[in-house]
């Protein structure tokens, strides 16, 4: 019998001085998948906003959504907020996706977390929406997608869908839940779609991971959070494994991530042995790929930089106590221009800057002390003239 979210929450929070006898037992990898994105903790308590700043810091513009609030900031390096949205419903905000123009796409997702907040919602599928810069809804696309949109130079945009499927080799008695991999029209109409299940399974190189059947007896087989056509790069290496149209992915569940080539082939997989839980798979100019590795198990995440021509790890980012970064859902990182790394660590609901040597050079804390999917850092000249002229008046960073 499966758990409740309650129990194993106290599960993996419990510590050595729990006083009474027997102690919890530890959750299991497959309950520690299924939790939600929910921040179960609370941060150290102290200041909230920025909190480190050095000079040693990417210069840009940082964004981030409040998932639970059902909001979007744009803020300075120094912290100044120079736009919100927001859109409060009885959905939480998947994936936020900013345009140049100050235009969002949402994903929306039903969240049984808002029950008492919503008591006559009866859940819908997920959904994308686009917000204007003054957060109205231009329009609606009601396609199942979660967790990621590029949006692509034509204005078209890939995002990851869902969708539940009978598939004997995976659960003779449970539906599986297959990931697509969509092309969507600026307008949010289907294009083209993928399956993951297919091109793996037809691909023979994977061995899938088992995966039990969650609390709504459905078999999450990949929860894939993360895809990246290479044509948003300005340069790739050399080779068939770095075309432009080729496509990474991340695989929570399996513990993997890809490469796919345009036709649906995949060029290259790793992880099943060294991840556990992964988000935010990408690629990097030099060819490696950055990740941001969970640890479920372990209670300690890290970045992991990988070149796949080797499979060889060349750079990790831990602090010296592991255990002091460990967030087991939700988690992000971004290469920066300087070569810096953004981390986002969602379970203290905050963000990161560290250089190629370890060293924090920026922090931020969200003032709401709500679960922070990512923080993306743009450059200056990222927005256009128009929607850089409804900011209020402050220093560049």
């Amino acid at each position: 019998m499966r758990r409740s979210l309650a129990s194993v929450l106290v599960a993996v929070f419990a510590t050595a001085a729990a006083q009474t006898p027997p102690p919890p037992t530890p959750p299991t990898i497959d309950e520690l998948r299924s939790l939600p994105y929910a921040a179960p903790g609370k941060p150290a308590e102290g200041k909230t906003g920025v909190i480190t700043n050095s000079r040693f810091a990417q210069p840009g513009y940082n964004f981030y959504g409040d998932r639970f609030n059902n909001r979007a900031t744009l803020l300075t390096n120094d912290g100044a907020t120079l736009r919100t949205w927001s859109r409060p419903n009885s959905s939480s905000w998947g994936h936020v996706e900013l345009l140049p123009s100050g235009e969002l796409l949402v994903i929306e997702c039903w969240d049984a977390l808002k029950k008492d907040r919503y008591p006559n919602e009866k859940g819908f599928e997920s959904r994308i929406v686009k917000l204007a810069p003054d957060s109205h809804v231009e329009w609606t696309s009601h396609i199942p997608a979660h967790h990621d949109i590029q949006v692509l130079a034509d204005g078209s945009f890939l995002t990851l869908t869902e969708r539940r499927r009978q598939i004997d080799a995976v659960d003779k008695t449970q539906l599986t839940i297959d990931n697509g991999i969509a092309l969507l029209a600026g307008n949010g109409s289907l294009m083209k779609e993928k399956s993951l299940y297919q091109i793996l399974e037809r691909s023979r190189k994977v061995t899938f991971k088992s995966v039990k059947p969650d609390e709504r007896g459905l078999v999450d087989l990949f929860h894939t959070n993360s895809i990246q056509r290479f044509s948003a790069l300005k340069s790739l290496p050399p080779g068939p494994m770095y075309d432009r149209n080729n496509i990474l992915f991340c695989s929570r569940h399996q513990d993997l991530i890809g490469i796919i080539s345009e036709k649906g082939r995949l060029l290259w997989s790793w992880g099943q042995k060294e991840l556990s839980g992964p988000h935010s798979a990408r690629l990097l100019p030099n060819g490696d790929i950055l990740v941001f590795d969970n640890g479920l198990g372990r209670k300690a995440s890290r970045i992991v930089e990988v070149d796949p021509r080797t499979d060889r790890i060349v750079w990790t980012y831990q602090p010296e106590r592991a255990e002091d970064f460990y967030s087991a859902t939700g988690g992000y990182c971004q290469h920066l221009p300087n070569g810096n790394v953004l981390v986002t660590d969602s379970w203290q609901y905050s963000a990161f800057e560290v250089t190629p040597e370890r060293r924090v050079v920026w922090r931020f804390v969200s003032p709401e002390k709500s679960f922070v999917y990512r923080m993306d850092r743009y450059a200056f000249d990222f927005f256009t003239p128009r929607f850089r002229q409804s900011w209020p008046s402050v220093p560049p960073r």
